[in-house]
């Protein structure tokens, strides 16, 4: 098999795992549910931020946010106008802030450039993803976790004959 067709079988099946996610909505719905689970333990923390959007330029900041075929349905449910899609930098990001807050991945709402509190947001972090994976496996929904921004990618290009991406 060429190398081409073997991506875009990947990117076929990225989209697909996505477009089966978005059908059920009660996995949508919870998996927004465990996703504003982390944020009342996080508020106790009161991690510092300065609302700068330097965390949503991935390549700047020195990091790289993964999220879950599910969040991938619930955030991509609407991509904002005008997105600014760039290598390595967050497409819901406007004007340094984020226009996806209310779905935002767990990756973000557990990332601070407030390094006293990286450790405990960690903490959050894991079992919070552990939730997702089970989510995933109780409502049968193919369970992919992928770079942002490439996962957006391949579902831009997965929609030139299908609308992934709304």
């Amino acid at each position: 098999m060429a190398r081409g067709s073997r991506l875009a079988k990947v990117e076929a099946s990225l989209a697909e795992a996505v477009e089966r996610a978005r059908a059920d909505r009660a996995f949508v719905a919870a998996v927004g549910d465990v996703l504003r689970g982390v944020d009342a333990p996080l508020a106790k923390l009161a991690p510092s931020c300065q609302a700068c959007g330097e965390c949503c330029h991935f390549d700047q900041a020195a990091h790289r946010l993964y999220v879950t075929t599910g969040e991938l349905a619930l955030l991509t449910e609407n991509l904002p106008d005008g997105a600014l899609w760039a290598p390595k930098r967050c497409p819901y990001q406007r004007d340094e802030r984020c226009t996806a807050r209310a779905r935002r991945p767990l990756g973000c709402r557990t990332f601070f450039c407030d390094a006293r509190v990286g450790e405990a947001c960690s903490a959050l972090y894991e079992p919070a993803h552990q939730d997702l994976c089970r989510l995933h496996a109780r409502h049968g929904v193919p369970y992919q976790y992928r770079e942002l921004t490439a996962a957006l990618a391949e579902l831009r290009a997965a929609a030139k004959d299908r609308r992934f991406l709304r």
